[in-house]
């Protein structure tokens, strides 16, 4: 099985996903010549390491500190890292990539730093062993689908400054209890754990494992997200009020 990777110094480019499935491979080496990139601990950087561009899926630590110097995770940098229980992210990094942890099946704990302005879509997709994250209270922006499939996912706390919520955020994350948000937001609000916009007139996300096991639709709400209620095995009956004139995917796999 492939363990180690040398680049030479020719290389200049390296396309998305270059490593997928090498489940053995723990050091990707540069040549020393290399002009845009280099290794440090065995992990693929930009020269000057602003870019974590891949992690070794094989790599045997369970805990990895990402170098101060770092400013981007590249697309699916830690894709299927399945030793990974925890990273540590620096102040410095202010993007994320699409599919940057997606797969890390051991990854338990996220916290991500209030510089991060950017997080790609499906950014932590098929976490499996991921318990809680708290996202950075800066970010306006959060993508589609990206704690999906986050198997043991009870409790979010979303940004304070959230302006726009991509869909199926929680799709197929049967564990989770609780959407979090700061009553100082101005988009969107929590009650009881249940997410809603500010106005209460569309519901957005009902948590599968919302403790109430019998759920009055509130008269003011006129519109519901399309898997608002996705694997919603808790609630055995729901009452949706004369208002809701139209549904679409509401209740898949629930």
């Amino acid at each position: 099985a492939l363990t180690t990777v040398y680049l030479p110094a020719g290389i200049t480019e390296i396309g998305k996903e270059a490593f997928e499935k090498c489940s053995s491979l723990t050091h990707i080496l540069v040549d020393d010549k290399n002009p845009k990139y280099e290794s440090y601990g065995g992990v693929l950087f930009s020269k000057g390491r602003r870019t974590l561009i891949a992690y070794p899926p094989g790599k045997k630590d369970s805990t990895y500190q990402i170098p101060d110097s770092v400013q981007r995770i590249f697309e699916y940098a830690f894709q299927t890292c399945e030793n990974l229980t925890e990273v540590i992210i620096p102040d410095s990094v202010v993007s994320i990539g699409k599919y940057a942890f997606s797969c890390c099946r051991a990854l338990q704990h996220i916290q991500l730093p209030n510089s991060i302005k950017a997080l790609g879509f499906c950014a932590f997709e098929g976490c499996e062993s991921l318990i809680s994250a708290v996202l950075p209270q800066t970010l306006k922006k959060i993508e589609f689908q990206i704690f999906s499939k986050c198997a043991s996912l009870t409790e979010v706390t979303l940004p304070k400054d959230m302006q726009e919520l991509g869909h199926d955020m929680f799709l197929n994350c049967p564990n989770l209890a609780a959407v979090r948000i700061s009553e100082e937001n101005q988009r969107f609000k929590s009650v009881d754990g249940i997410l809603y916009d500010v106005q209460k007139k569309e519901l957005l996300v009902y948590p599968p494992k919302c403790s109430k096991k019998i759920y009055q639709i509130p008269e003011e709400i006129e519109s519901i997200d399309s898997h608002a209620f996705n694997n919603g095995a808790e609630c055995t009956e729901i009452h949706i009020p004369a208002s809701i004139d139209w549904i679409y995917h509401t209740f898949s796999g629930s």
